[in-house]
């Protein structure tokens, strides 16, 4: 469910979102004066995914400028680099020109330049698994090795590719399906395996579809979802971001992540008691 399906609040609904008509009202107000072409690039509404864009002064987020890293930070350092490469750099002791000359990062993290790794095989668009191939070309692989000496470029060369397969169900998701029954790539399956074990929810269909509307896709350091706030939360929030893009204000995605987690329990944040996040977005 998107923000532009919002639903009305109907009478008893939540007692703790207030009375139905206040909420109703005030929803009202609220889509009234939300921006439906606020951040064109960067903000999707149908997937309630932000990307920031390191290109937009208005955006606080950085690329780590060497080649074999480009990872998406808040910040830099002082070096011109992220943490990673930069405590790297500090300790080897070289001079950046002769440390940017050698230095390749291990184990790069997904990023803005970069989606989810694709299997090696020539035109195969499945996610890696493993050694660099799809679940299906591995498998392949590892029954072909077994049987005789055989070069493993002219092997991938000779192979075809396999078919695609449908995407995750969660919102903004781009990993491939791995879970027939729930809909779920791998990261998603275990989460919720997890918490359905862990809170006792069993496998209901109806459960398992509110679960997967309150998930967030794989968030990288530029990026943040509005998924598992609720309906009400969401336009609240996301009024919040563009009354400060109003004012001149930047929008780090690293602080709105930690503010959705904050409010993720809430029905609606106008009429909601206790102690909320620190503002500075």
């Amino acid at each position: 469910m998107t923000l532009l399906t919002f639903p009305v609040v109907e009478d008893g609904a939540s007692a703790d979102a207030g009375d139905s008509v206040l909420v109703n009202d005030w929803v009202g107000w609220l889509r009234e004066r939300l921006d439906p072409h606020w951040r064109p690039g960067e903000w999707d509404v149908e997937l309630l995914l932000f990307t920031g864009d390191p290109g937009n002064p208005r955006t606080r987020v950085k690329v780590c400028p060497l080649p074999s890293c480009g990872i998406t930070v808040g910040e830099l350092h002082s070096s011109g680099y992220c943490k990673i490469c930069n405590d790297e750099f500090m300790s080897s002791g070289l001079t950046k020109p002769e440390f940017e000359a050698v230095y390749t990062r291990a184990n790069r993290r997904l990023n803005v330049h970069r989606s989810e790794a694709t299997c090696g095989v020539p035109a195969c668009r499945r996610d890696v698994l493993a050694q660099g191939l799809c679940v299906t070309h591995y498998r392949s692989w590892v029954k072909a090795r077994g049987r005789a000496e055989i070069d493993r470029d002219a092997w991938m060369a000779s192979q075809r590719p396999a078919a695609e397969v449908a995407g995750c169900l969660v919102l903004g998701c781009t990993r491939e399906r791995r879970s027939p029954r729930t809909g779920l790539c791998h990261t998603h399956q275990a989460k919720w395996r997890a918490w359905s074990t862990a809170g006792g929810a069993g496998e209901e269909d109806a459960v398992l579809a509110a679960w997967i509307e309150r998930q967030p896709p794989y968030l990288s350091a530029h990026m943040f979802s509005l998924s598992p706030l609720t309906p009400v939360a969401r336009l609240e929030l996301l009024y919040a971001l563009q009354q400060r893009d109003v004012r001149g204000m930047l929008v780090c995605p690293s602080s709105v992540r930690r503010v959705v987690g904050e409010l993720s329990g809430l029905p609606c944040i106008a009429v909601a008691d206790g102690q909320f996040p620190d503002p500075d977005l």
